[in-house]
């Protein structure tokens, strides 16, 4: 009898430790949380104190930053310089279902059986599998056109202003269109390596002297020099050849200080090579090198 009762006591005991905790849920995880994981429990992801998405541990956003889409973002992404869409100020391709647009608008996430196709949610079946070209609102398109282009049954995109379909299907500058190198403006050092720039004083006479690449050979040019200045400013001088060229080679310049003897360079001779991103954006702009501390150059469709 003593067996049988110590035996069922210690069934129950076994039981009790069983529970332990039964009540609280499973734990937060990629399995069951579309949304972030804080402290084992499932959070929206959509907030700047805890922002995340598919089950991943939540994050804080920076000073500044939004929570979009599950990311962290400063801004940035707009029309003008989006193909796909925008998502906190992010550019994405905007061909997934839980970011799905174009033309830079807010991204979007599409509903349960739906695909992203174009830029759009659809439960249409245009893909890989049945479409050499692009897909565009569920139909598929050749893919070798502006307002749609694409290729493998991939979403079609629009290309932006100055870009065209390429012959690869996918959106870019024409290789064959002219465009001019403008640098329009810099910022330079108070001082030539602690020395006045100029005799008297003065600030430095700055000019871009420059050379593009060209099929027939380098093309040689030169900005104005603009007298007394650490701000100089130009709207003239660049010189102009095809896109393939300045996306094959480099252009070449340097930054040069008139004198009335000898001309004192303000910064050695320098390559930029210009990208797609270059001709989406209508330039270049960062830091220089030397007596040079910025450069903004224009690339100008001619």
């Amino acid at each position: 009898m003593l067996s049988r009762i110590l035996g069922c006591l210690l069934f129950t005991a076994v039981l009790v430790l069983a529970g332990c905790g039964s009540g609280t849920g499973p734990e937060c995880s990629s399995a069951n949380c579309n949304g972030c994981c804080s402290g084992g429990v499932c959070q929206g992801g959509s907030s700047t104190s805890a922002c995340g998405a598919g089950g991943s541990a939540c994050s804080a956003c920076g000073s500044g930053q939004s929570c979009s889409a599950g990311r962290c973002s400063s801004g940035g992404c707009s029309t003008a310089t989006c193909n796909g869409c925008c998502s906190g100020g992010v550019c994405q391709s905007g061909t997934a279902t839980d970011s799905c647009g174009s033309g830079g608008a807010a991204c979007t996430a599409c509903g349960t059986g739906q695909t992203c196709t174009a830029g759009t949610c659809s439960t249409a079946g245009c893909g890989a599998g049945n479409c050499a070209g692009c897909c565009l609102g569920g139909a598929c398109q050749a893919g070798s056109t502006a307002s749609a282009c694409g290729a493998g049954g991939s979403a079609c995109s629009t290309c932006l202003t100055n870009q065209i379909c390429k012959t690869d299907q996918a959106c870019g500058v024409d290789p064959n269109s002219s465009w001019r190198v403008q640098p329009t403006s810099a910022t330079i050092t108070a001082t030539n390596n602690g020395a006045s720039w100029d005799a008297d004083g003065s600030g430095p006479d700055p000019y871009i002297a420059m050379t593009c690449p060209s099929a027939s050979g380098p093309i040689s040019s030169s900005t104005a020099a603009i007298q007394d200045t650490w701000n100089p400013t130009w709207t003239t001088g660049g010189c102009v050849t095809k896109a393939s060229a300045l996306l094959a080679q480099p252009w070449v310049f340097q930054a040069v200080d008139q004198d009335l003897v000898s001309d004192d360079p303000i910064c050695q001779t320098s390559q930029l090579q210009f990208t797609e991103a270059n001709f989406a954006a209508g330039g270049w702009s960062g830091p220089g090198l030397g007596g040079l501390q910025t450069l903004t150059v224009e690339l100008q469709p001619q």
